[in-house]
C-alpha cells in the first residue's frame, strides 16, 4: 500500500518536530521514506530503532559524491541494518543536511566516546544546542523490514531509491527556504 502521512510532534520530541513519510510498496519489500525535522547537530537514528527493540547487527558508513554551486561534494550517509528476536530484519539508510542544505558529517564510528558526548549534549537546551552545533539539521531515512535476512539485490535498490529521494527532499527543502 502506497501513501503519505505529516505527523507533528512537540518541540522537544527525539524524533524531531515533523515528518513528512511516504509508505512504497513493491512485490519485494515494503519501504518507509521519511523527511524528519529538526535537530540540533547530529542525530544517530540507532538509538531510536534500539529503542524500539531493533538489535544493531551493522553500522555501516558510505559517501556518494554530489554537486553543489557546481563544486563535487561527498555526502556521506549510514546505513543499519537490524534484527528483531521474531525473525524480522531491517535495513535502515539515512544521511543529514543543515539548515542551509549543506551535507552534515555523519561520525565515521558511533562508540561509547560520541555516545557520552552525543547524550551530554542532547541534555542541553535546544537553543544552547544550536548554538554549539551546525544550527538545525534535516534527516532523510529509509527503513525496509522483512522476516528473514534483507538480500543484496534488494539493499542495492533501496540504496539507490534513497539516495535519488535524499536529493528530491533537499531540493525540496531548498526551493521551500527561498520562497521565504
Amino acid at each position: 500500500e502506497n501513501g503519505y502521512k505529516a505527523e507533528d510532534r512537540d518541540f522537544w520530541s527525539d524524533f524531531g518536530r515533523r515528518s513528512d513519510t511516504w509508505y512504497y510498496a513493491t512485490s519485494k519489500y515494503r519501504s518507509t521514506i521519511s523527511f524528519d525535522q529538526t535537530f540540533p547537530g547530529w542525530h544517530e537514528l540507532s538509538i531510536c530503532y534500539r529503542n524500539g527493540g531493533w538489535q544493531l547487527l551493522s553500522r555501516n558508513y558510505k559517501t556518494e559524491e554530489i554537486t553543489i554551486d557546481g563544486q563535487p561534494e561527498e555526502w556521506a550517509y549510514i546505513e543499519y541494518r537490524f534484527k528483531k528476536r521474531t525473525g524480522e530484519h531491517a535495513l535502515v539508510i539515512f544521511s543529514l543536511f543543515d539548515n542551509f542544505g549543506e551535507p552534515y558529517p555523519a561520525p565515521r564510528d558511533w562508540g561509547s566516546v560520541s555516545s557520552f558526548i552525543n547524550n551530554l549534549t542532547n541534555r542541553f537546551g535546544h537553543k544552547t544546542r544550536a548554538r554549539l552545533f551546525r544550527a538545525e539539521t534535516y534527516q532523510a531515512q529509509v527503513f525496509i523490514h522483512s522476516f528473514g535476512p534483507i538480500k543484496d539485490e534488494i539493499r542495492t535498490e533501496v540504496t539507490d531509491r534513497y539516495l535519488k529521494a535524499r536529493k528530491m527532499l533537499r531540493e525540496s527543502y531548498l526551493n521551500r527556504r527561498a520562497e521565504t
